[in-house]
């Protein structure tokens, strides 16, 4: 679908019709996350690398920050495992916009995600962008309590 098409559709959706808002992106959501369900490390696609975009835009259309990232976890696993960087990053970037834009930051996802982003750099040699990230992590690790640390990092 054309894109302009699809934002009016989206805001008429949205302004209109709430509830069947929420369940064009649930049904979406579920589409595209089916595909990725049994997915082989050794058979990604472009269909699959499509499915996880589509399935993280869908369901971050959904107010439950703290499922979607919990999914987006789950789900990038398998990318990770078969060295699918690029995919990755446009991943964790979205979700730390995400995070920080919510109208309660959870500084320990935040972390999480800026420490696996930096990961992801530093695997593909890209230090210079891996380095302001892991600073990012020391202010943030100075910020929180000891036991949020344990389960952060």
């Amino acid at each position: 679908m054309h894109e302009l098409m699809r934002e009016h559709l989206q805001d008429y959706l949205h302004r209109r019709e709430p509830e069947r808002y929420a369940l064009f992106h649930k049904f979406l959501f579920v589409h595209y996350d089916l595909q990725l369900a049994s997915i082989d490390i050794r058979n990604i696609t472009e269909e699959h690398h499509a499915a996880i975009e589509a399935a993280f835009y869908h369901r971050q259309l959904h107010p439950d920050i703290p499922a979607l990232y919990d999914r987006m976890i789950e789900r990038a696993g398998v990318f990770r495992e078969a060295a699918q960087w690029q995919t990755l990053v446009r991943l964790f970037l979205r979700m730390i916009q995400i995070l920080e834009d919510s109208p309660e930051p959870d500084d320990m996802r935040i972390a999480t995600c800026l420490n696996n982003l930096a990961v992801l750099y530093e695997r593909q040699g890209k230090y210079d962008q891996a380095k302001p990230l892991y600073l990012s992590l020391v202010n943030i690790r100075g910020e929180m309590s000891i036991d949020n640390l344990k389960t952060a990092f």
